[in-house]
Formats: C-alpha cells, structure tokens, sequence
C-alpha cells in the first residue's frame, strides 16, 4: 500500500509539472511579439502607403506588436551592419545593390523566402534579381527608372514634342527659354540627383554597352581618361548647364520638386523618384517620362530600368520571430497592397497584372514593353565609397565656368586609384 501510495503521489507530482509546464508555454505563446520593420522610402506617397500596410497589418495581428521605422538617409548600409553585429537584426529591412545581397547572404543573414505564396504574385523576371544561388533572399518587387520627368501639360499647351536626339532636346530647351519657362529643375545640393542625371547619359553609352564597365572601373582594370563615352557623357551634361534652375548646386530635391509642383520649370532628371516625390504632393498633375537623348541616334534614346532593391526576412533563431516576419511579408506583398502602392506611391510595381497606373508609369511600361531599355539588374555597380567619389568630383566639376571633362576623369581615376 505505501508503495502504490507513491507511486500515486509521484504520478501527481507529474501531472502537476506537465500541467505547469503546458501553462506556461501557452502564455508564451500568448506574449505579444515584438517585430521591427525598416524602410528606406523618403517621397510621401510611399511614406502613405507604407503606414497603409502597417496599419493593415496591426489590425490584423494585435498580438504582434510591429514598429516602423525609416533607415537613416545616406549610411542605411553601415546602419544596418551595426544592428546585426550587436544582435538588435531587425526582422524585415530593405537591402538594394547586387554585391550588398551577395555579401548578406553569405553571411546567412537572409531568410530563404523560397515557396512563400506571396511570390506567386509578382513577376517572375522581377524576382530573379533577389535570387543568390537559387534562393530567394530578396522580394524585388519594384524597378526604379531614370529618365526625364516633364509636365504634360506645359508641353499640351504650347504642342511641344518629345525629343528623341540630343539635339532636338537642345532645340526643346531653347524653345522652352522662349517662351519664359525653365526647361530642368536640378536639385544637385542632393547629391544623388547630380549623378542620376550623369548616369543617364553614361549608362546607355557605357554600361549599356559593357556590363563589367563599374567593376573594370573598381577594380582599375580601365581608366575614366581613357573612356571617350564617359567623358562625352559628363559633356552632355555640362552643355545643359544654360537651361538649368537658377542656383543648380544651391538647390536640393525638395525644392526642385517645389519647382515643378509650381509650374516653373517644364522638365526634371530622377525618373521614378520624381513621379512619387511630385504626385505624392499633388495627384493631380500630369506627368510623363521620355527617355532621355543620347547624341543623334534615336535608338539610343533608352529609359534606364534598375530593379530596385527590396526587403529581407532576417534569419533570426527565434521560430516565432521568423513566423511572424513571413506574415508581414504575405501583408506587404498581397495583390491588395501592390495594387495600393501602384495608385499611392507611383510606383512601378512587378504585378503578375498590373492595374491602374499614373500616365508617366504607362509611359514607362510602353518603353519596357517595345524593348527600347537599359536594364542594370546583376550588375555590380559602384560601392558606396566609389559613388561618393563620382558624386564629390561631378559636382565640382559642374561647378566650373568651362567644362573639363578630361580634368574630371583625370580626378575621378586619381580618387579611385587612392580608395584603391
């Protein structure tokens, strides 16, 4: 009897701490979770859409208690890098830049995304582009574009037409001055503006033509002073200078936005940026994007598509981190919230169909759809450092009453050799 009255004590004493342990893990299971998620967009329509899907989200899963946060402006990267190695990852982040996915992924920071549902809803040939050996690390979701951005309806008004060498856009801007309008708001106190404008001349006569032209460059294996198409790009742009925004170097993005936004200014270089950055503030304005020119032949003359970068689940240890992740991912990319971000943020966005879109995104897929584009998804651009380099010099040497385009390469080949 005393043994089968311990045995009985012993089997309640198991079912006490079976009960108590089954407790406790269903009131962990209950504790909200906390997941973090860092964007990188600064136009307001996309700052709209992004709080759209948060709030979505939110409602949806209140045990989740999900923070939106914006990647600092110019040292995102490095940021990021700082979070990881003091173990405070975020879950989801956005990453852009082919050798940056690279080198994450080799690091195992990146989640395999392979066989989410939500992939089912995009673009396979947009996919590719976050894809490092066969997994799926990245949601390319989007192309950002450069082109010339111009306001319909000045060019209505007075039948002007799109230009399709570089000498009618040389015509088009005398034209403009004519008639009192500034052909080009410039916003080149912001950095990134002066080389986009750059880069659209460059890309087509340099990288379209050499996909190792930037890591040639990087790695020093060919020289700016040596590159005829480099130098007769910067030239291009250096010759626009007459038709540029009073105080050009003194006026950042916001305020070359404000120009077009207020009809002073007909035309503005940053593609896809300047739709969300204009539209976001006034849906109503009619914008399109032309190609912009590249000497005299028309071929030449190619939108530049960049699949942009994209967010990332990070491979996080915790179980219920990473399910909760893959549930804001299945939100950020449901066929509801691409469709939101097509209409609120401008975007164009790799829909498996893609719905309503602004005319300057038409005029967009019209370029892709007759194949007349650039596309630099794959290619290993310049790292941050050698952008930097490019974006120091250039505004330099647009600072001068001549144009050097030999004292720029000159400069540019004498920087890269030093970050060398």
């Amino acid at each position: 009897m005393k043994k089968k009255g311990r045995n009985l004590i012993f089997l309640g004493l198991c079912v006490f701490i079976i009960m108590n342990i089954a407790f406790i893990y269903r009131k962990w299971q209950t504790v909200p979770i906390e997941l973090t998620w860092y964007y990188v967009s600064e136009e307001q329509g996309a700052q709209r859409h992004i709080e759209w899907v948060a709030d979505r989200f939110r409602s949806k899963y209140p045990q989740i208690r999900l923070k939106l946060k914006k990647l600092p402006s110019g040292n995102g990267p490095e940021f990021l890098s700082s979070l990881i190695a003091s173990d405070r990852a975020p879950d989801v982040f956005y990453i852009s830049g082919y050798s940056t996915i690279r080198d994450y992924e080799a690091s195992g920071h990146l989640y395999n995304l392979n066989g989410q549902p939500f992939l089912e809803n995009l673009d396979k040939d947009f996919l590719e582009y976050g894809q490092i050996k066969g997994k799926q690390v990245v949601v390319t979701a989007s192309y950002d574009v450069l082109g010339t951005v111009y306001n319909k309806e000045i060019f209505g008004r007075y039948g002007l037409e799109i230009p399709k060498t570089y000498s009618e856009l040389i015509a088009l801007c005398d034209k403009l001055l004519d008639l009192g309008i500034i052909p080009f708001a410039t916003g080149l106190k912001t950095g990134w503006t002066a080389e986009a404008f750059l880069m659209n001349f460059a890309e087509i006569q340099c990288a379209g033509k050499d996909d190792q032209w930037y890591s040639d460059k990087m790695k020093l294996q060919s020289q700016f002073c040596n590159d005829t198409e480099f130098k007769d790009s910067f030239r291009l742009l250096y010759n626009l200078k007459p038709y540029f925004s009073d105080q050009s170097l003194e006026t950042d993005w916001n305020s070359a936005l404000e120009l077009m936004l207020e009809g002073k200014t007909a035309m503005i270089c940053g593609g896809s940026q300047a739709v969300d950055g204009i539209l976001g503030k006034n849906p109503d304005m009619q914008l399109g994007i032309f190609a912009t020119p590249v000497l005299e032949d028309e071929e030449e003359a190619r939108i530049v598509v960049i699949p942009a970068g994209g967010n990332v689940l990070f491979n996080s240890t915790d179980k219920r981190r990473i399910e909760a992740g893959l549930l804001l991912m299945n939100e950020i990319y449901s066929e509801e919230a691409l469709e939101h971000e097509i209409k609120t943020a401008n975007r164009f966005v790799a829909l498996q169909e893609t719905g309503d879109s602004s005319d300057a995104l038409k005029d967009v897929e019209r370029y892709i759809q007759s194949g007349q584009i650039f596309n630099r998804g794959n290619i290993e651009t310049f790292t941050k450092e050698h952008t930097n380099i490019i974006r120091n010099e250039l505004l330099k040497y647009l600072s001068y009453e001549r144009e050097d385009a030999d004292g720029f390469a000159e400069s540019l080949d004498n920087a890269f050799n030093a970050e060398k």
